[in-house]
């Protein structure tokens, strides 16, 4: 019924519509550990697409899901294809043009496709390189977006630091992880409800102590442009060498 669904979305006035995908709940069934890696990755992705869906119900659309994309291909032949976009993240950036240079509007949808999680560790830090490598690219209010994440999450160690050393209070600390992490519960339990996967609540707070140190981490190594996806080196959005079967 995908198709059907989708199809149902387009008002005269829509360009693209974008669902969203999420991982199926019994694709990994060799122990415990594997099991917590997929609720984590299950909530981290929910997560994002709080983004996505504020985004676009805001009028300036930043990001969507690749693999439960439509568009018309009046739209796509009018902005040149992806060959113009001149992006590894052909599927963001080509939202982001349909909204900004484009008389089309965006439209998301509940209409879910299911697919695996990354199966190593390497596998999901390959992708979010991916996902960081050209965001600098993105629409202003993206990147600002992306900014006050980035220094959010930084003045967490700064400010366990300052504690230490007894610059701040620790009344001070704990206000600021206070508001940190209620509205960013907020927002979470929201989505979830969307999704339907309120179970995935009781791993938020142990997952704070990790979104951390991934949006810092993979926030500044992606700066560097530089990641690997099917086995291809790129650099700022560009493949390095032959492709590699």
């Amino acid at each position: 019924e995908w198709i059907e669904n989708t199809i149902r979305e387009y008002e005269d006035d829509v360009g693209l519509v974008s669902g969203f995908t999420l991982f199926k709940k019994k694709c990994l069934n060799q122990g415990i550990l594997q099991k917590i890696a997929l609720e984590l990755q299950s909530l981290e992705v929910l997560s994002l697409y709080a983004i996505s869906i504020g985004s676009m119900a805001l009028g300036d659309a930043w990001t969507c899901t690749g693999n439960n994309l439509t568009f018309r291909r009046e739209v796509y032949d009018d902005l040149g294809g992806f060959e113009a976009l001149d992006s590894i993240h052909e599927d963001s950036m080509f939202i982001q043009w349909v909204d900004r240079r484009s008389k089309w509007k965006v439209k998301p949808m509940l209409n879910l496709v299911y697919t695996r999680p990354n199966k190593t560790v390497s596998q999901f830090c390959s992708q979010r390189i991916r996902w960081v490598s050209r965001s600098s690219q993105f629409r202003p209010s993206a990147v600002f977006f992306a900014i006050v994440t980035y220094c959010v999450n930084l003045l967490v160690p700064i400010l366990i630091g300052l504690c230490a050393f007894k610059v701040i209070s620790y009344k001070e600390l704990i206000l600021f992880l206070s508001l940190k992490i209620v509205s960013e519960f907020l927002i979470v339990c929201k989505v979830l409800t969307l999704f339907h996967r309120v179970d995935l609540l009781k791993y938020f707070l142990p997952a704070q102590f990790f979104h951390v140190i991934y949006v810092l981490v993979f926030g500044l190594y992606g700066l560097s442009g530089r990641c690997t996806w099917k086995d291809t080196e790129y650099m700022e959005g560009k493949a390095q060498g032959d492709y590699i079967a």
